[in-house]
């Protein structure tokens, strides 16, 4: 009888142990290719380098980062950066209420692929490198909200 008291009281302070190690690990991102993403607020850097999203009624922003000692190969960061806008632009869609279908997404793509160009921003960081992928379009807001009413 104290031997299985023992034991149980040696699993649960084990499964107690294991729990505060996994609850205290850092989520990070995978990026897919092997290639953790950091995350925006361990960077050190001036928020208004990291805002995405609608900065005018002309220009829509996704900010990438990367280590500034890994080997960049720009092909695989705009693809990169080209399936966050789409994704982010079809979430936009979603927040509004309007479904996105393959109409949409495939309307989105072409904005993306016509409009859409990486930059790297010229920001003063040890660490990291930071790219703006900028989809650049007169009037854009309005074309993106009303593409779902171009049936």
């Amino acid at each position: 009888m104290i031997k299985m008291t023992r034991l149980a009281l040696a699993a649960v302070c084990i499964a107690a142990a294991l729990c505060c190690l996994s609850c205290a690990k850092e989520t990070v991102r995978d990026n897919g290719a092997g290639n953790v993403e950091p995350s925006y607020s361990d960077l050190g850097l001036e928020k208004k380098f990291l805002e995405e999203g609608f900065i005018t009624d002309d220009l829509y922003r996704v900010v990438m980062i990367t280590p500034a000692d890994a080997a960049m190969d720009l092909e695989a960061l705009k693809t990169r950066a080209a399936n966050r806008a789409r994704v982010s632009l079809e979430r936009c869609l979603t927040s509004e209420n309007i479904q996105s279908d393959r109409n949409i997404q495939a309307a989105i793509l072409i904005l993306i692929e016509r409009n859409g160009s990486l930059i790297k921003k010229e920001i003063e960081h040890k660490r990291y490198n930071v790219f703006y992928f900028d989809i650049a379009r007169k009037n854009m807001m309005n074309y993106f909200k009303g593409m779902a009413s171009q049936r």
